[in-house]
Order: C-alpha cells, then sequence, then structure tokens
C-alpha cells in the first residue's frame, strides 16, 4: 500500500522596522506564568513605481519577548522568523473580526536600544 506525504510549511522571515516599543504582559496561572509580547513591525516593499510599506503584527512569547522588550527599540530595526497564524474575535457590537499575525519562533535585533534607556525601563517596572 502507497502512503502519500504531504508536506506543507508556514515559515515568514520579515527584516523591518519596530513600529512602536513592546510592552511584556504576563499571565499567571496555577504555578506559572506565560510572558508575551505584542509588537508591530513595518516592511517596505519596492515595486516600479516607487516605494510602499507593509505592517505585520507580531506576538512573541516567553524569552523572546522578554528579549524583546529589554533591547528592542521603536524605529529600530529587527528580523523575525516564525508563522503566520490567523484568528477571530466577537467584537462588542457583535460583529466577528478577523486577525493574522506573525507567531515570532526567532528574532534577531539589528539597532539595540542604547544601555541607559534599558536600565530606567527596568527601574520603572521594578517601581510599579
Amino acid at each position: 500500500m502507497e502512503r502519500k506525504v504531504i508536506i506543507t510549511m508556514n515559515l515568514s522571515v520579515l527584516l523591518g522596522r519596530l513600529v512602536h516599543e513592546p510592552e511584556l504582559q504576563k499571565k499567571e496561572k496555577d504555578d506559572s506564568t506565560t510572558y508575551w509580547c505584542k509588537f508591530r513591525i513595518a516592511v517596505d516593499r519596492e515595486y516600479t513605481k516607487g516605494q510602499e510599506t507593509d505592517f505585520f503584527n507580531c506576538i512573541a512569547y516567553g524569552g523572546r519577548a522578554r528579549y524583546l522588550v529589554s533591547y528592542a527599540k521603536k524605529g529600530g530595526r529587527l528580523v523575525v522568523v516564525g508563522r503566520l497564524q490567523t484568528g477571530s474575535y466577537q467584537k462588542n457590537d457583535g460583529t466577528k473580526s478577523y486577525f493574522t499575525e506573525l507567531v515570532v519562533a526567532d528574532c534577531q535585533i539589528i539597532d539595540f536600544a542604547d544601555r541607559e534607556n534599558t536600565d530606567s525601563k527596568k527601574e520603572e517596572e521594578n517601581q510599579v
């Protein structure tokens, strides 16, 4: 009997600039804490008549989220690798809204935040 092998791939690599600084979110459940951050990345796209910019929603979890919050800065260049994921939710008016986001599997910051700003950010978080 012959087996069919179906190969699928969901992999995206983006190089762009951070639209806003990511904020660390957390959710505590039982004895564990899940950390994540959502952010947008702007990626330029050239074509024959000029240039346009696409904006992609991204979400990072765990150590990658903490890394991005600590070292990434608004306007800084960033490479993200991950998979595209779609979802939906119900708005307050009862309509259904759909979204697409890149779930980050790996990332590399090209333009790091300077150390002084990073240290002051950590002090502010500790005071809260």
